[in-house]
């Protein structure tokens, strides 16, 4: 038997990356990720991953967010909105911190003012300091759960793919979150009233803490698209031919990290703000 008979027929017939002449552009991608998405990331995992394909949504994620501050912003009515909700989420944490004994009702108070001072401070500031922690966040949040569905991916479900395809993915399933964004935009403008999200819970109104309102929040068709959309660009990217164990990966990691911040909000009270999360 020659050296040639032994080897496997994938490596053979399947080369690792095609012609690099054939790639889709990145406005295939962008595009191809909101219309296509099954096909474009097909497509894309014939090609090594380029930074370009998650630096660009997250650019672009960051102007929609800059947009939509500056907006909610020119407001009074809606900036005075944002400002109260601020106090009452730092209200509803202090109260919680004295039922369960954390505070004494004079430490509760102190902490209070200094609450009401934090917000006051945050809001003369303007968006422009706001939106330093917006970039710092968006990046930091591309690396961080880019890592995590790297593990996911690559370890777990022993997908064939490295850390930057999984960037990749999550980078062009951010443009989801674009979207999302310009949802609540156009939600608050029209109604006059700002919304924290464009779940069942966000869109009623629902007040944080019990798990009716941990289910309504998960409960949001633009959430359930990106991790649909998340998932199933992980099965490509990585080479697997059951797309249905991906995405289903996908959806018990969202849900199930949900649940320990959940349960955590609940056991540690001064950890309230993570019900939001």
């Amino acid at each position: 038997m020659t050296e040639n008979d032994t080897q496997m027929p994938e490596t053979q017939d399947i080369p690792p990356f095609a012609n690099p002449e054939d790639e889709p552009s990145l406005a295939d991608k962008l595009v191809g990720v909101i219309s296509s998405p099954s096909a474009t990331f097909g497509k894309m995992a014939k090609y090594q991953p380029k930074a370009v394909d998650w630096l660009i949504p997250v650019i672009i994620m960051i102007a929609v967010s800059f947009v939509s501050t500056f907006m909610m912003y020119s407001s009074p009515e809606i900036k005075q909105q944002l400002k109260e909700f601020g106090l009452d989420q730092a209200e509803q944490s202090i109260d919680k911190q004295v039922e369960a004994g954390f505070l004494t009702k004079e430490q509760a108070d102190s902490a209070m003012d200094a609450a009401y001072a934090q917000v006051e401070k945050q809001f003369e500031a303007g968006p422009i300091m706001n939106m330093i922690g917006v970039v710092i966040w968006a990046f930091l949040q591309v690396f961080l759960l880019g890592l995590v569905w790297f593990i996911l991916a690559r370890f777990i479900l022993r997908g064939e793919g490295s850390y930057s395809s999984a960037l990749s993915v999550y980078g062009l399933a951010t443009l989801i979150t674009s979207i999302q964004l310009l949802v609540i935009l156009l939600i608050t403008m029209i109604a006059g009233k700002f919304i924290m999200g464009t779940s069942v819970a966000a869109v009623m109104g629902s007040e944080p803490g019990d798990f009716t309102f941990f289910i309504t929040s998960k409960l949001d068709p633009l959430r359930i698209w990106f991790y649909w959309v998340l998932g199933l660009g992980l099965a490509k990217m990585y080479r697997s031919e059951n797309s249905t164990k991906f995405i289903i990966a996908v959806f018990a990691t969202w849900l199930g990290f949900g649940l320990i911040l959940f349960a955590l909000a609940q056991a540690v009270p001064f950890l309230s703000f993570l019900t939001m999360m």
